[in-house]
């Protein structure tokens, strides 16, 4: 995964939310949730471009989509939902880790 995308989103996330720090856990769970859909999109076989059409010019947005077109698309189901999961749980964990760094 390219994690320089994921992180600059985080960051990006996280410096829009400054005031929400004290809810880490909802603010990286919603980035997850985004994380998980967008990913969910690249297994089903969705165009890079809808995507970024749909994102509207949000950096968190299109960051995440580059990092999920990063990825492999899998044509079985099974290998499809591993690739989502494990994309939700990187974006979530990465931000986790981001909030804590800010926290020290």
């Amino acid at each position: 995964m390219k994690r320089t995308i994921i992180i600059a989103a985080i960051l990006y996330f996280t410096a829009a939310n400054a005031e929400e720090k004290t809810d880490w856990r909802g603010n990286c769970k919603k980035l997850g949730g985004m994380a998980e859909q967008i990913m969910q999109f690249r297994q089903d076989g969705a165009a890079i471009d809808a995507l970024i059409d749909v994102a509207e010019g949000s950096k968190l947005m299109e960051g995440l989509v580059f990092a999920a077109f990063d990825q492999t698309r899998y044509h079985t189901k099974k290998m499809q939902t591993r690739a989502v999961r494990e994309f939700k749980n990187d974006v979530y964990l990465d931000c986790a880790k981001m909030y804590r760094k800010a926290r020290d």
